[in-house]
């Protein structure tokens, strides 16, 4: 089992996340397939590093994939504070 970024999720238990999942998709309104493109999250980290939302539904942005719509704030990369690379 591979997580968003494509790295092995060690001693990860899918039947477990997907409970997990459907419980946080239904109680923030969020698509409940934890891999529909349009997420651009990966949730299967959040859920092993016990990420949850705050209060306003927002998730750490942390787990953020390349994709999401703000990955990005002001020249900011969001997972890491750090201003955005230019290649």
């Amino acid at each position: 089992m591979a997580n968003g970024r494509g790295l092995p999720l060690i001693n990860f238990k899918e039947e477990e996340f997907q409970k997990w999942y459907k419980d946080q998709a239904k109680k923030t309104g969020i698509n409940p397939n934890p891999d529909a493109p349009e997420h651009f999250y990966d949730y299967r980290a959040a859920y092993k590093a016990g990420a949850k939302p705050d209060a306003s539904g927002h998730w750490p942005s942390e787990f953020k994939l390349e994709g999401h719509p703000n990955l990005y704030i002001n020249g900011i990369d969001t997972r890491t504070g750090k201003p955005r690379e230019v290649k």
